[in-house]
């Protein structure tokens, strides 16, 4: 039993990313065609927002929110993912991770 606990708590708790919306970052005033692309990352756990929005430029890094905590017994957190495959490449490494 506590092994479907683990495999449905890393089905709830993922990573958004780049998936809600993409967003214009300028680097200027907005009539500047040179604009670079940037994204909004939302963080997902159980289906609902997690934290604050970050808006990230194309080729930074993501800032890792604090680990969620659960109040039901057995529920194990494991980790950030990029998209709701949940399988371990898709694992979001925020020390290497680069929003592109």
């Amino acid at each position: 039993m506590k092994s479907i606990k683990k495999i449905l708590i890393s089905m709830l708790a993922i990573i958004a990313l780049m998936t809600l919306s993409m967003a214009s970052v300028a680097c200027g005033n907005n009539d500047n065609p040179t604009e670079q692309t940037g994204y909004s990352v939302t963080f997902m756990v159980e289906g609902a927002q997690y934290g604050q929005v970050q808006k990230v430029q194309k080729g930074r890094r993501v800032t890792k929110p604090q680990d969620p905590t659960f109040k039901t017994d057995g529920y194990v957190f494991t980790g950030w993912y990029s998209d709701s495959e949940f399988k371990e490449e898709s694992l979001w490494n925020f020390q290497t991770g680069i929003v592109t």
